[in-house]
């Protein structure tokens, strides 16, 4: 991307005007979600998220969003893998004892009609 300076109101913030041009660029397709919040010097999901919530305000622009965006929620930056694990309390299972449950079952029926019972 190129560069560019700029002299701005005191008021604002260099952080604001980067958010506000990434908006307005993603908005008129000019560049991509992954492209406006490296502008905006976010994590992409934070990024459309904000972007959302200003769409709600432009009717047109929130029926051409995705559904799935309706669950997009900010990532935090700086959380490990074994952190989420602890919060979650994973505990992985083990391969054979997989296979012991499921063979313990002993499922008669084909797949098919499995799956049918689900509708």
């Amino acid at each position: 991307m190129k560069e560019l300076t700029l002299k701005i109101p005191d008021q604002l913030e260099g952080r604001q005007i980067k958010e506000m041009i990434a908006h307005f660029l993603f908005k008129n397709h000019t560049i991509s979600a992954q492209e406006a919040a490296e502008m905006a010097e976010l994590e992409v999901s934070t990024f459309l998220l904000k972007n959302r919530q200003s769409k709600e305000e432009d009717n047109q622009s929130l029926e051409s969003m995705p559904a799935y965006m309706a669950s997009v929620k900010p990532v935090r930056k700086h959380v490990t893998l074994e952190e989420m694990k602890a919060e979650q309390d994973y505990h992985p299972i083990i391969k054979a004892d997989f296979f012991a449950k499921a063979k313990a079952i002993n499922i008669e029926e084909p797949l098919e009609e499995l799956l049918g019972m689900l509708d």
